[in-house]
């Protein structure tokens, strides 16, 4: 912070900027990295942010609230996906509090079936089916489809200084698939078209065979948004991290050059006992 501000400003500045943070009662304003005691208008949580945090670095005020994907999000990308007559609503008896897990969202499909279910559940089948077909029950596809096009993508997310994780995986909705897992801290640093699916759920196989071989499997926990351990690994782990997949073919190249050269030694070794 570069200039001093008074309690008076700071106050105003909330009210108009985070309105959604309710400030505790008697808190007054004592420099720009003291916290700021107070509770999240949305979930209730107690947080207890920075002004220097929330105005200089952008951050939001409840870290709980941060890591959640907003209904108006979802609104929003289903729309930009070919679903019209989009519309959020909540349950009457959570109307008052407008509590987005129970919320419930109305739509018209590309294909023009009416769909109408809760918010949780319609997010979900948005990442596990195809973003165009959502959740409409009459259009979804479940699960990934050998026979149409498929992507291999890569993403990281910084784990601790000097730390850092990647995650490969398989989809035939690249964009779907991933703008879940961009909203949840990671990024998407590559991602390789296949003309058949099949061949991308080879290439993944692959690549899971040398994660199974050099022992990475597990090195980052699955967390709450369908993160399996075993298609993650971590810097020190065994398996370099990597900025591109062509790094990464270089690393199951030699993998792959080791286990046949073992391989054949152990041949070797056989016919000479």
């Amino acid at each position: 912070m570069t200039a001093k501000f008074t309690d008076e400003f700071v106050k105003a500045w909330l009210k108009e900027n985070r309105p959604d943070l309710i400030v505790d009662e008697g808190w007054v304003y004592e420099g720009a990295r003291a916290t700021i005691p107070g509770v999240c208008a949305v979930c209730e949580t107690a947080c207890s942010p920075s002004l220097d945090h929330l105005k200089n670095h952008g951050q939001t005020h409840c870290a709980s609230c941060s890591h959640r994907v907003l209904p108006e999000d979802v609104a929003e990308f289903a729309a930009s996906h070919g679903h019209t007559n989009v519309e959020i609503y909540y349950a009457e008896q959570y109307s008052a509090r407008r509590n987005e897990i129970r919320a419930r969202i109305k739509l018209t499909c590309p294909n023009g079936h009416d769909v109408d279910m809760w918010l949780n559940t319609f997010r979900r089948s948005m990442r596990r089916n195809s973003a165009e077909q959502g959740g409409c029950s009459k259009c979804c596809k479940r699960g990934f489809q050998d026979d149409l096009e498929g992507f291999v993508y890569l993403l990281t997310r910084d784990h601790a200084e000097f730390s850092r994780d990647n995650q490969i995986g398989i989809t035939n909705d690249l964009q779907g698939r991933t703008y879940g897992y961009i909203k949840h801290g990671w990024t998407l640093i590559d991602h390789r078209r296949f003309a058949s699916g099949a061949d991308a759920r080879a290439y993944e196989s692959r690549i899971k065979r040398m994660q199974t071989g050099l022992g990475t499997v597990g090195s980052v926990p699955a967390d709450g948004y369908q993160l399996r351990s075993t298609e993650a690994w971590r810097t020190g782990s065994g398996l370099i991290t990597v900025d591109n997949l062509k790094a990464l073919d270089m690393a199951l190249k030699i993998y792959e050059a080791k286990q046949l050269s073992e391989g054949e030694n152990d041949g070797i070794s056989k016919l000479a006992g």
